[in-house]
């Protein structure tokens, strides 16, 4: 059987084509992905990141209560992209990251293979209203968590900025290189304890009144449940001080998008986390790339469309009009 493409959408375009006029630009969008989906020459997965966005998005109205109505909305919003990814969900961040690690150290490099990247889940089908006022709760306490996520990010965007002078190119690709590398770092020392002690303790990140697991501790936890062993923690160990991320796609993907916001002086927000986290999980595997055009302008920047080979797209007019004609050729 042929392979089905993969569309990889945002939230801003999911929000724009479900009650779009069908004759409108977003119209004509969700009318071809509808019909190329129905006939199963396209797939659309839902990702995580969608229900954060979807539950963080405030239902109240401006008296300060909550606005059914706009409950409803978003509701019809997720009913929309559940209908169209049929069932098939992305894999989480870590999990992804740890088969593609589990795969280079095994086979030595890491094959696009879907089945790696998403599946069928439950929670592309689950209806949004029933969970939305603790989901909202929630994401507002996982707000504090993206200030744990990014707080080093940050760290490094103030150094460069007292280093002085703006950076030319080349400056800033080398600035690029090093910060990516940096960030390999909390990995490697966890490895190195995982081979001293040969257990994992997963610490906890207090985010409000919510404890939510430290994201390097998770990856190495669940490292250590695909089987990785001293002999291939060590073999990891050397990659990473080697070749940094380069070989693995979304840990390459998440520390080079982090590094350009850096670089470039830009403070990173709870939204840039989702939309990294985004991309570190979609963008290796899609054929097409929906992202807003800051994002997409920062993965053509990094070069990450041609290193896996993904046409990107944002919501400009040309852009959402070149998608059309791309799926229309299907």
């Amino acid at each position: 059987m042929k392979r089905k493409k993969i569309l990889y959408l945002d939230q801003f375009a999911v929000s724009n084509m479900y009650n779009a006029v069908p004759t409108s630009l977003w119209g004509q969008l969700r009318s071809i992905i509808i019909e190329k989906v129905n006939n199963r020459i396209l797939s659309c997965p839902m990702p995580l990141e969608h229900l954060y966005e979807t539950l963080g998005r405030s239902n109240m109205g401006e008296d300060g209560n909550e606005s059914i109505e706009y409950s409803k909305q978003i509701a019809q919003q997720h009913h929309f992209f559940s209908e169209i990814a049929k069932g098939t969900t992305f894999y989480g961040y870590e999990e992804i990251a740890a088969t593609e690690i589990m795969m280079l150290l095994r086979q030595g490099n890491v094959k696009p293979i879907q089945s790696m990247y998403f599946h069928k889940a439950y929670y592309a089908d689950i209806e949004i209203l029933d969970i939305y006022a603790n989901g909202h709760k929630f994401n507002k306490e996982n707000h504090f968590y993206n200030q744990e996520l990014f707080k080093d990010v940050n760290g490094l965007r103030e150094n460069m900025k007292k280093a002085g002078q703006e950076l030319s190119k080349p400056d800033k690709s080398l600035a690029l290189d090093y910060l990516c590398k940096i960030q390999t770092r909390a990995y490697i020392e966890g490895l190195k304890e995982l081979c001293r002690k040969g257990v994992v303790n997963v610490r906890g990140v207090q985010c409000g009144k919510i404890n939510i697991p430290n994201k390097v501790d998770l990856l190495l936890k669940l490292l250590c449940d695909k089987r990785l062993d001293k002999r291939l923690a060590q073999k990891l160990i050397c990659e990473l001080e080697t070749h940094g991320f380069e070989k693995i796609p979304s840990m390459n993907i998440r520390s080079s998008l982090n590094a350009d916001m850096a670089v470039n002086g830009k403070s990173q927000t709870p939204n840039d986390v989702i939309d990294i986290d985004r991309a570190a999980i979609g963008l290796r595997i899609s054929d097409y790339f929906f992202a807003d055009n800051e994002k997409k302008l920062a993965i053509e920047r990094c070069q990450l469309d041609k290193k896996y080979q993904t046409k990107i797209y944002s919501a400009k007019k040309d852009s959402v009009s070149s998608l059309i004609t791309e799926l229309s050729e299907l």
